[in-house]
């Protein structure tokens, strides 16, 4: 990503999409986060300084934390950002969150609530992004407003303000600013907690075009995932209204909602090839990819050629069988999908969750081929369930065993391994530690928060012999290097632990080449990983 992406805006071509993400033409999403994480989480905290407000231009006087009730209505509506977005929101004590919370007197009688954007970045000479920090303060008011936000409950006023603001905190913008306006019939929270016109009743949850405008950002993935604005693939998800939605040069998914909704591809039917894929439709020309799901009613094509849902389904019916007779299943976008081997030489699509293929039989019956840029085959010696193709696969069941697959940077089980590998590698052997350390970056730990965890409860201490930071050192230099080090080597090591603080040391260090090598990483990405 480059610095001047941030000033241009990804537009859907829906207004009621275009209008909520448009803003002053710039961008303030959360995704390019991804250049410094490879994390789908991002933290909010009620630890906020006293003269927060003050520095922001936001209001005089002191900043205070939320008090109990205000926080608890954050944590019910931080949940929901995360089931309708699919970012993991992480609650912490710390001041460096990226999202903050603070009460205080806001400048203007008629502003309830306010929320202030200062995100920073750097980047190198040729204006590319090298580290992407957020950091977005949301207030309420303290005086004016104070009697409905000082218990912000479901049904409220207070608690609407604070949906609103966290809208913003999210990437949404107000429907009535330019350079993309919502129609005023449709301007009020009936259809968008964004706007500043009442529509009937305080609202407890994003409104329609507030899902549409969140699905489009953040794909229901969250960050990094396969949908969203920063990814391979648009997700448009409509409303109960009816709605013509017209594909682009992008890969997407479709989905209608109510209405009658219609699609237009563009070609004509014969420039895709077709499947049915679990009752959706998949069309694909080249390396564009569209999965429409049948809440879109009607697809046109170019000329005037204009079909049902219905009658593309019964003209590709049976396109998804092979030649070897097996069939192609896809997951679907955001889940976490399981597939159960059938007969057949099959293809399995994982989605951008965490997908998994269930064996009912013993590891030691099967042959796994690994095929290069992640993608696997996998056959059954005794002939039941053929040799199946997996294409982004996670994790194979069997019987008797499990496998990760996932160990490409970045991924939860190759993040596992490096973890161990700091710590302690003989244990990468043990399919049961494996598995507990797993378990935590499949929720979305970052190498640097499962350290601070391992640090907080003395396991590092434990294996280090102490816990300075020349013990830290030493640990992280004989697991890598298998050897002692001499007094500069630690020396040096001990001073950037100073640096970079025990926790980011350690994860900096689960990164080196050094610490793939000596776990093996090269070769698992073959084999995969046994976990329990």
């Amino acid at each position: 990503m480059y610095v001047s992406e941030l000033s241009q805006v990804i537009y859907s071509g829906a207004n009621w999409i275009d209008a909520l993400v448009s803003g002053d033409g710039s961008r303030s999403d959360l995704n390019p986060l991804q250049v410094s994480r490879s994390t789908n989480t991002v933290y909010y905290s009620f630890t906020i300084g006293s003269d927060a407000g003050q520095e922001r231009g936001i209001g005089s006087g002191s900043t205070s934390p939320f008090n109990a009730y205000q926080q608890s209505a954050a944590r019910e509506l931080m949940a929901h950002a995360a089931q309708v977005t699919g970012i993991n929101f992480v609650e912490t004590a710390s001041a460096d969150a990226e999202i903050l919370f603070g009460y205080c007197d806001i400048n203007g009688a008629s502003t309830s609530g306010i929320t202030s954007l200062a995100d920073g970045w750097r980047y190198d000479g040729s204006g590319r992004i090298t580290e992407y920090d957020a950091s977005r303060m949301v207030f309420l008011d303290s005086e004016e407003w104070g009697s409905y936000n000082l218990n912000p409950t479901a049904g409220g006023q207070g608690y609407e303000t604070l949906l609103h603001e966290i809208g913003h905190a999210l990437g949404l913008e107000h429907p009535f600013e330019d350079p993309v306006r919502l129609p005023s019939a449709v301007d009020n929270t009936d259809y968008t907690v964004m706007s500043y016109t009442d529509g009937g009743g305080y609202k407890t949850g994003f409104q329609p075009y507030d899902l549409s405008a969140l699905v489009f950002l953040y794909g229901l993935d969250g960050l990094g995932g396969g949908y969203g604005v920063d990814a391979d693939a648009l997700y448009y998800y409509g409303t109960a209204a009816n709605e013509a939605f017209s594909a682009g040069a992008q890969s997407a998914a479709w989905y209608g909602g109510g209405g009658d909704d219609s699609l237009s591809l563009g070609g004509s039917f014969e420039d895709y090839a077709w499947r049915d894929v679990s009752g959706d439709l998949v069309a694909e020309a080249g390396a564009v990819r569209h999965v429409i799901s049948s809440s879109i009613e009607r697809i046109e094509f170019s000329g005037g050629a204009d079909y049902s849902f219905g009658q593309l389904s019964g003209l590709v019916s049976g396109s998804g069988t092979s030649s070897g007779g097996g069939q192609v299943f896809q997951g679907q976008p955001g889940q976490d999908d399981v597939f159960s081997a059938s007969a057949g030489d099959d293809t399995l699509i994982g989605s951008s969750g965490l997908d998994r293929i269930e064996f009912p039989a013993s590891r030691g019956e099967f042959s796994l081929t690994a095929l290069g840029d992640g993608l696997f085959s996998i056959q059954d010696r005794q002939s039941r369930y053929g040799t199946d193709r997996l294409d982004g696969i996670e994790r194979i069941h069997f019987s008797d065993a499990r496998l990760a697959l996932d160990l490409q940077p970045g991924q939860a089980a190759a993040q596992a391994l490096q973890f161990i590998g700091v710590l302690a590698p003989g244990l990468i052997a043990a399919p049961s530690v494996v598995g507990d350390i797993l378990d935590f970056f499949d929720q979305g730990y970052s190498q640097k928060t499962l350290f601070q965890v391992a640090l907080d409860i003395d396991l590092v201490a434990s294996l280090a012999g102490g816990d300075t930071d020349t013990h830290i050192a030493y640990l992280a230099y004989v697991n890598l290097l298998k050897s002692e080090p001499d007094q500069a080597s630690l020396s040096s090591l001990t001073g950037l632990v100073g640096v970079y603080g025990q926790a980011g040391f350690l994860a900096a260090v689960a990164e080196l080449d050094q610490n793939n090598q000596q776990i093996g990483l090269t070769g698992l990405q073959a084999t995969g990983v046994e976990y329990l």
